[in-house]
């Protein structure tokens, strides 16, 4: 069995010009808050066209973080071509949570699936 932290780690990488990809393992919750509007704040002020959020390795997500999300996609995606897509493993209580505002964000289940997806854009 994997571990997975209690507190949320993160790990960043660069997938090319403008592609980033951000892994979440752990709990997202309001002790994360400020550290993870700060990941995805500097992600976007970096000049990254296309964020996939991997959530794979999240174990919780709870409103304050999910916000968050939201609101990091809308202020990227506003006026511009830039776009952020989510990964999930389907059924997951990551995936719950955010089943109400998946219609705002495309949640896919790889991120092989996800880096396609901008590609077909």
């Amino acid at each position: 069995m994997a571990f997975a932290p209690s507190r949320a780690v993160y790990h960043l990488e660069a997938l090319g010009p403008g592609l980033a990809l951000v892994e979440v393992n752990g709990r997202l919750q309001d002790a994360a808050i400020a550290r993870w509007t700060a990941l995805l704040n500097g992600v976007i002020a970096e000049g990254a066209a296309g964020i996939v959020v991997d959530l794979r390795g999240c174990t919780w997500i709870d409103s304050a973080c999910s916000s968050a999300l939201f609101r990091a996609s809308s202020e990227m995606t506003e006026g511009t071509d830039a776009a952020m897509r989510l990964v999930t493993y389907a059924g997951s209580p990551v995936d719950l949570e955010l089943s109400g505002l998946a219609g705002e964000l495309p949640v896919h289940g790889s991120v092989q699936e996800a880096l396609l997806s901008f590609q077909l854009q």
